[in-house]
């Protein structure tokens, strides 16, 4: 989570809810994150269940295509084939995949 957390500081990214901190509240500074990453950079990340198997999570990535002038091209950035066994380690990976996608 500290490596997420020195990422995300590099990129300018801060918290707006000054009551959130990273340590004490992982998960909703992480979606505060993903969020950031939507709004500010276009870039989406999805963690997704497989499909009829309990606690395998996956993680997509879609992001702006950036030959194209339309911002409504998303394009797939990242499609990770690893199993993950909870949503919170999925989204703390995939918010480390999406900022390292911000140039």
């Amino acid at each position: 989570m500290k490596e997420l957390y020195v990422l995300s500081n590099k990129l300018d990214f801060t918290s707006k809810n000054l009551y959130i901190d990273w340590k004490t509240d992982s998960y909703l500074w992480m979606c505060e994150l993903q969020k950031w990453l939507r709004e500010v950079h276009n870039i989406h990340i999805e963690v997704y269940l497989a499909r009829d198997i309990r606690n395998e999570y996956h993680i997509h990535i879609a992001g702006e295509d950036e030959l194209s002038n339309n911002s409504q091209n998303l394009i797939e950035k990242y499609l990770d084939t690893n199993i993950y066994d909870s949503y919170e380690e999925a989204l703390e990976l995939g918010l480390k995949n999406g900022l390292k996608l911000i140039k």
